[in-house]
């Protein structure tokens, strides 16, 4: 009796506080939140470790109810368990996963099958999609409780209890009323790459890109080139040429803010670290007015733009450089900060990738010479190269209509080489390349029917290389030859957008650029400097008319007008694009267009042999004239179930081109310096996907041709870029942990000139070139096999990591870039003889790359 008593004065204090009943209401809580209130209302204190998930919202409301039934609802819900250590004091713990095998067969309401419907569950973030034949077999570790949500274009979403899933139902999915506003082809190509509602454009996020072939990371302006239609003709990630234009022609932004180099390593690594980027938005042929000072594309890059619930980070380390990346979330949730960083270690340890990178950049000029050649003159050499980029954005939310940020990014990359000949004669040659952006943007919505965005930006690129002999007589250092490129960008866009209604709507703005071009060279210490600063003012506004009818026929009607200081023009740009949409599963694009730029790239090379891509601005005195591209585009794409047609064609006029060809120079001055070119093609895709991989073929064939003014008459060549055709194949696989990517690429060789002999009568016998049989010859078809294998090593309480493996040019083909002629004296013979210097592209590369998240 003594013993019953005594059990119930100790229960006595739990049962009054379990029966307490007490009003709660919590509206979009985090749970920590919540468990802190609840201790103050019910005197109580809970226990739980750091896994719990105290991030986690929570929205219930309910009057005079008791602690047992408010932690039965939250425990239910957030997959928690409790448990009562006494009267006091609750033991909170995450309920463990499990492993289900979900199934079930997908039909329409008429009872047809309905392939490859995408399955997916978003508080795990996994996903997977049904068989051809409409059939789910998925086993996966989730929650009891967890939600499924079925998707499939054209039709009603569903979303269902996991438990649901795991009694093999048939699943009939509803037709939905079809809209212009929801066609977008999803997987344009691979996961990640969708087509935008307007088909005019595609969008890119490196988060889902599962894999690209021959690569480790998702490297942003590789990923580009996924796109048929976009090449690079150098392998490089920078040197991109979309539907026969060259990469000075491609508007490239940083949230909003232009981009002059955004490449390391000589472009070979993009300078966007990707666990930052959100979206990449790609333009390949016509444009909207908004965009101008570019003839070819534009590529918008957007990084992270929405505030994160709760701290996220990643890291990721692979044989050229090591990345970080944090977003933190404060202010309750009303404004971040995302930062990031990368760097190179190769200054630290040589990796294979790091050799075959250096191989590629450096064929050419006095580097490989020294580097891989016998020279019994060189005493001792050593170079240092290393690579970084920082990011910052802060995001801020004050209310719900406004959004602001402030963005920076930071690409530095150095060179230092030197080396020491005979008699203490020794030599150094540095390159310095920086790029600096910083911009503000704020949107506002004013109303429902009216918003607006202000984006101001500055954005600075160095580009410096000098050239020092130190004499042993003589300790002072001689600079023999600099070459400088600096450029300042102050820009300032004003978006407008009017809704009239859901099928009218105007886009309306204004931009002022300011724009800063410094050229310096100097030949000798000795001599002058010889120093050119270029400014230009474009003045621009813009208007577009867009309009939807029968939710068929969209069209956009456009204008932009611009006004440059430094010629002293007005121009116009008129643009037009129409969409025809019979049906969800087919679209018909046509557009055409004027497009002007008002800054342009010469190339040359330094004493490296490495490109000096020098930026010039357009003057008044026509030796730099204004850029034009008159463009025409018509395309259609073909998407039904689980395979893809599209086709496009393209026809592209272009005037004012400026070209430096100093290989071909017989003495000081160039034999021309602009003209016109015409770019004409067509890019096909066909892609058919199964349950658990796809393929994808693309063919572009392109051709570009140029002609130049010359004393005597016009010359018409192939452009230096000229690439009929090009093929590429690629299949993807993944299951479970495992994602594998192979693509075999095969394309013509690049147009190169032929030397015709040596001009005997000068000194040095310079190569000779015939006028007219410039880019005459081609060199040798190229072909490469690329490979990735991704792992996923682990995926646990927030944390994932992956290990990843690529082999590019599996085969080690020997593709040549370029053919170049130079003269070599031959003592035996006494006399000149012209040698042929072949540069070939990257042979066998591996990389391998480590990444952990956090989220």
């Amino acid at each position: 009796m003594k013993l019953r008593f005594t059990l119930l004065v100790l229960l006595l204090p739990y049962f009054l506080v379990a029966q307490k009943s007490m009003d709660v209401s919590y509206k979009n809580a985090e749970l920590e939140s919540v468990l802190q209130d609840l201790e103050t209302k019910y005197g109580v204190v809970f226990s739980y470790t750091g896994d719990l998930g105290l991030e986690q919202k929570v929205n219930y409301s309910v009057e005079n109810t008791s602690l047992e039934d408010v932690l039965t609802r939250l425990c239910l819900e957030l997959n928690l368990n409790y448990r009562n250590v006494d009267s006091t004091y609750i033991v909170l713990t995450r309920k463990p996963k499990s492993q289900f095998a979900l199934c079930g067969s997908f039909t329409n309401d008429v009872g047809e099958p309905l392939s490859f419907v995408s399955v997916y569950c978003p508080s795990s973030q996994i996903g997977t999609s049904a068989d051809e034949n409409g059939t789910l077999n998925w086993s996966e570790v989730f929650y009891e409780n967890e939600k499924i949500e079925i998707s499939y274009i054209g039709y009603e979403s569903l979303i269902l209890d996991v438990l649901e899933l795991v009694q093999c139902p048939t699943i009939v999915l509803k037709t939905k009323q079809f809209s212009f506003e929801e066609i977008i082809v999803k997987e344009y190509v691979t996961s990640g790459i969708e087509q935008s509602v307007d088909f005019d454009h595609m969008i890119l996020n490196p988060g889902r890109i599962q894999m690209v072939p021959g690569l480790t990371d998702a490297d942003v302006l590789q990923m580009v080139q996924l796109l048929p239609g976009v090449q690079s003709m150098d392998e490089s990630a920078t040197g991109i040429h979309v539907r026969g234009g060259t990469p000075d022609q491609n508007l490239i932004l940083y949230d909003g803010i232009p981009v002059y180099n955004g490449g390391h390593f000589f472009g070979m690594i993009s300078g966007f670290n990707p666990s930052l980027i959100e979206d990449v938005n790609v333009y390949r042929s016509g444009f909207s007015p908004k965009f101008g000072g570019r003839v070819a594309s534009v590529i918008d890059i957007q990084s992270r733009n929405t505030i994160p619930d709760r701290v996220t980070s990643e890291a990721g380390l692979n044989f050229t450089h090591a990345d970080v990346s944090l977003a933190v979330p404060f202010f309750n949730k009303r404004a971040a900060l995302v930062v990031g960083a990368r760097k190179s270690y190769t200054d630290i340890v040589e990796t294979p990738t790091y050799r075959k990178l250096s191989q590629r950049v450096f064929r050419k000029g006095k580097l490989e010479q020294v580097m891989e050649e016998d020279e019994p003159d060189v005493i001792d050499f050593g170079l240092a190269f290393d690579f970084n980029d920082y990011n910052m954005k802060l995001l801020i939310e004050p209310s719900e209509r406004d959004h602001i940020s402030l963005s920076f990014f930071q690409i530095d990359d150095k060179l230092n080489f030197d080396f020491t000949e005979e008699e203490e004669f020794a030599t150094n040659d540095k390159l310095d390349q920086s790029s600096t952006g910083i911009g503000f943007q704020w949107k506002r919505n004013w109303h429902e029917k009216y918003s607006s965005s202000i984006n101001i930006s500055h954005t600075q690129l160095s580009n410096y290389y000098e050239f020092s002999v130190l004499d042993g007589d003589d300790p002072s250092v001689e600079i023999q030859e600099v070459q400088a490129n600096t450029i300042e960008d102050n820009t300032v866009v004003w978006n407008n957008t009017l809704l009239f209604n859901t099928n009218l709507h105007l886009d309306f703005g204004a931009q002022f650029s300011d724009l800063n071009v410094n050229r310096r060279w100097q030949v000798d210490q000795e001599d002058p400097e010889d120093t050119e600063l270029d400014k230009n003012q474009i003045f621009s506004g813009f208007v577009s008319l867009n309009t939807s009818m029968n939710n068929t026929i969209k069209t956009q009607v456009g204008l932009r007008y611009n006004y440059a200081s430094a010629t002293q023009e007005n121009f116009l740009e008129p643009r037009l694009s129409i969409q025809y949409v019979p049906s969800p599963v087919f679209q018909v694009k046509a557009g055409g267009g004027f497009y002007r730029q008002f800054m342009s790239q010469v190339l040359e090379f330094n004493d490296l042999g490495i490109n000096q891509d020098f930026w010039v601005l357009s003057d008044d005195d026509e030796n730099i004239p204004v850029v034009l591209s008159k463009n025409v585009s018509l395309g259609m794409i073909y998407h039904p179930k689980s395979f893809m047609f599209e086709i496009e064609g393209y026809v592209k006029k272009q005037e004012g081109l400026t070209s430096n060809l100093s290989r071909f120079q017989s003495g000081t001055e160039a034999f021309f310096e602009s003209g016109t070119g015409q770019n004409w093609g067509f890019d096909v895709m066909l892609k058919k996907k199964w349950s658990t991989s796809q393929s994808w073929i693309s063919y572009s064939y392109s051709r570009s041709q140029y002609e130049a003014d010359t004393d005597d008459e016009t010359v018409s060549f192939r452009a230096p870029h000229d690439r009929p055709h090009s093929f590429q194949i690629v299949h993807q696989y993944h299951r479970g942990k495992w994602n594998i990517s192979l693509s075999w690429q095969i394309a013509s060789g690049l147009v190169f000139t032929e030397s015709v002999g040596l001009d005997m009568e000068d000194e040095d016998a310079p190569p000779v070139y015939n006028l007219y049989n410039i880019n005459s010859e081609r060199l040798p078809i190229s072909h490469r096999l690329d490979a990735s294998l991704m792992y996923k090593v682990f995926q646990q309480n927030g944390f994932q990591g992956k290990l990843g493996f690529s082999l590019l040019n599996m085969y080690n083909r020997e593709n040549l870039m370029s053919r170049e002629y130079f003269t070599e004296y031959s003592e035996e013979d006494d006399q000149y003889e012209l040698q042929a210097r072949d540069r070939a592209m990257l042979r066998f590369t591996p990389n391998i790359v480590f990444r952990i998240k956090f989220e």
